[in-house]
């Protein structure tokens, strides 16, 4: 999902009211600053849509939830972000506005947040003691990477996943194929050269 920088700094009190006070729009918080979301394409919301459906449903009868990109996840008292999907295992997370315990989180990429949400946002998301499995779903091909947490450990571990795989997610043991998350998702023309017009 794309966004847009706000120049202002703000206090973590500023940017809870201002976002609370926003109905329309969703603000990420990062080290006094904030990024206003925008809205995502449709195969983007069909991907979540996918993603959160199978999650839903396999998460129904357990411990576990999954939540919808309207959920606020705190990274750390400095950071405040919008994951396209979250699954949290604490009870405590369904009760108020924030979810401090994620175990799992999916991000869609586009190509206006993609760099940022591989680099910085990865390293903060693996900072959240909580998290075992961060997830990254390209929406332009069939391409996904799991990022894993080894052994509660510090350490993680890199799985990339495309045509044909399907993905298990270790820490709420949920399996979902890639067929189903990319279910009806036309991608774009490929760009780059080409090879066959080579004399």
């Amino acid at each position: 999902m794309s966004a847009q920088p706000q120049p202002h700094a703000y206090t973590v009190e500023e940017y809870l009211e201002l976002d609370r006070d926003s109905p329309d729009a969703r603000y990420e918080y990062y080290d006094g600053y904030i990024r206003l979301m925008a809205g995502g394409t449709n195969r983007h919301h069909l991907i979540c849509t996918h993603v959160l459906s199978v999650l839903d449903t396999a998460l129904a009868d357990g411990p576990c939830s999954a939540l919808t990109s309207d959920c606020r996840v705190q990274i750390d008292a400095a950071r405040y972000v919008y994951p396209d999907v979250t699954v949290t295992c604490d009870p405590a997370d369904l009760e108020g506005d924030i979810v401090r315990a994620p175990v799992v989180v999916f991000e869609v990429l586009s190509p206006s947040t993609e760099a940022f949400d591989r680099g910085r946002k990865a390293d903060y998301y693996r900072m959240v003691p909580s998290l075992l499995e961060y997830v990254l779903i390209e929406q332009n091909k069939m391409s996904v990477q799991v990022q894993r947490r080894f052994n509660n450990s510090n350490l993680w571990t890199l799985e990339n996943y495309g045509e044909g795989d399907s993905i298990t997610f270790t820490s709420v043991n949920v399996t979902i194929a890639l067929a189903t998350i990319y279910h009806k998702i036309i991608f774009p023309p490929a760009t780059g050269p080409s090879f066959l017009d080579t004399p």
